[in-house]
């Protein structure tokens, strides 16, 4: 069937701002398939002129990472793994809201990286790296954090690269402009803000983040440690605040990862090393990889077969609004 489509594909830079959402805002098509979340809740509003909105998880994370309301005007949620049915099935219950199409489809840009992967030197295993990727906002490591564990990663002599999450850059900027001048002379540790975070996944050893999705990217694309930082995680923005049960990735953290305190700073080296000689943690990250990134290497064909079905048999959600 995917075969037998023959359907030009256009780029549109729409803008920014205001001038975007209202070209968003009045767009017209049968399927709109989006991977940015919160549809109908702020400036991004449903056009009549969209028979079906679809989202795509753009990680391999629990559906209910999202700030409150991300997934709920969707009327179909692609999903990598299906795990992520259950709460968003407890959202839409709790809220009284209509349900949603769920259909798991595995994880398109995984799948992409995957293959780029593939196609990378091996790593220098004589130089030790350690990559501190964090989310961002107060929750995150370097806002919460900052200097206090910078200063022990770079005493270690390790080499080390720190690379914010892009939102940072607007949402935190006086904290990187600060950590950027603590440590301007320091030989062994880089920022990286490259728009792809495949170069810097590949060469690190382990990974330092917080509650950032790219733990799983790491983890799953080339099955190294990591050490998280979750204690002081505030749920209250996110929709995982609305769940009594603890989201999956805190269940699942513990068994492939191990968990930063921090009063564990000041011995951070031999923290790292320990995680890095587990065979017990290994073994549970491809257990995880099986759970959270089903149909490997298929989504782009399984995403594309249901979008075929829905412009086969569109959705009627814009004749009942009228």
């Amino acid at each position: 069937m995917i075969q037998s489509l023959a359907i030009p594909i256009t780029t549109e830079f729409i803008g920014e701002g205001n001038k975007a959402f209202t070209r968003l805002n009045f767009l017209e098509a049968d399927v709109c398939l989006m991977t940015t979340p919160g549809l109908d809740v702020y400036q991004l509003k449903r056009s009549r002129g969209v028979k079906h909105y679809s989202h795509v998880l753009h990680a391999v994370d629990d559906a209910t990472s999202y700030r409150l309301f991300g997934l709920d005007y969707f009327d179909s949620v692609l999903l990598s793994g299906e795990y992520q049915k259950e709460h968003i099935r407890l959202l839409e219950q709790k809220r009284g809201i209509k349900e949603k199409e769920l259909v798991v489809v595995g994880c398109p840009y995984l799948d992409i990286l995957q293959e780029k992967a593939s196609l990378l030197p091996i790593k220098d295993q004589d130089e030790f790296t350690v990559l501190v990727a964090p989310s961002w906002g107060k929750s995150g490591i370097l806002s919460r954090y900052g200097a206090s564990l910078l200063d022990r990663l770079v005493e270690t002599g390790f080499q080390i690269i720190v690379r914010p999450h892009p939102q940072s850059k607007q949402s935190e900027k006086h904290v990187l402009d600060e950590l950027t001048n603590r440590y301007a002379d320091a030989k062994n540790l880089s920022w990286d803000y490259s728009t792809e975070n495949l170069q810097a996944l590949s060469s690190s050893d382990i990974m330092i983040s917080d509650f950032s999705g790219v733990i799983f990217d790491y983890t799953f694309l080339f099955n190294r440690p990591f050490l998280y930082v979750t204690g002081e995680y505030d749920s209250m923005p996110y929709d995982s605040y609305d769940i009594e049960e603890q989201p999956w990735k805190f269940r699942v953290l513990p068994e492939i990862g191990v968990e930063l305190k921090r009063e564990e700073f000041s011995k951070i080296k031999e923290v790292l090393l320990e995680a890095v000689n587990s065979s017990e943690l290994q073994e549970n990250r491809k257990i995880a990889k099986q759970t959270a990134w089903q149909y490997q290497g298929e989504s782009g064909e399984r995403i594309a077969t249901y979008l075929a079905s829905l412009i086969d048999t569109p959705s009627t959600v814009a004749e009942e609004i009228t």
